[in-house]
């Protein structure tokens, strides 16, 4: 296993692609070992036909294998209806709250400062299905930003 066969895997889970073409991909970058796991999303707009399968993957491998891929993942939720979004926000649920909620936290005020209130949208999904309580935060002001969701 390599980089460049695992490059080359991830760009066949193009949903474009033959169903067998896909499976085949995604069998084989299910063996991914760790030190490569963070080239199985990549957050660019061409890659967005992989972006579903990728999602079935990190999923799969689970918490807290996918661990490294989860600040990549919370970029998806700008718009939860982007492909593999919705996945997403089922990861990240199942994640420890002690990972998840400083990464929610910096992102909300990420999302806040850019006036992205859609992905308020798609953080107030992943922290009302956690469930993530004020409490939980370190700042309660920061908890209060998601009161901004569009949805």
């Amino acid at each position: 296993m390599n980089e460049e066969i695992i490059k080359q895997k991830v760009l066949e889970l193009d949903w474009n692609q033959p169903l067998s073409v896909q499976q085949n991909a995604m069998d084989y970058l299910l063996k991914t070992e760790d030190k490569y796991l963070h080239l199985l999303f990549v957050f660019d707009g061409k890659y967005k036909f992989t972006w579903e399968n990728s999602m079935e993957i990190i999923s799969e491998i689970g918490f807290p294998r996918n661990k490294i891929l989860l600040p990549r993942l919370i970029y998806l939720l700008q718009d939860i209806n982007w492909p593999g979004a919705r996945k997403a926000v089922e990861i990240l649920k199942s994640c420890d709250k002690k990972i998840l909620v400083p990464l929610v936290e910096n992102t909300l005020i990420q999302a806040y400062k850019s006036n992205d209130f859609m992905w308020i949208g798609g953080l107030k999904l992943v922290v009302d299905g956690k469930p993530i309580l004020k409490e939980d935060f370190s700042n309660p002001e920061i908890y209060e930003l998601l009161k901004y969701s569009d949805f």
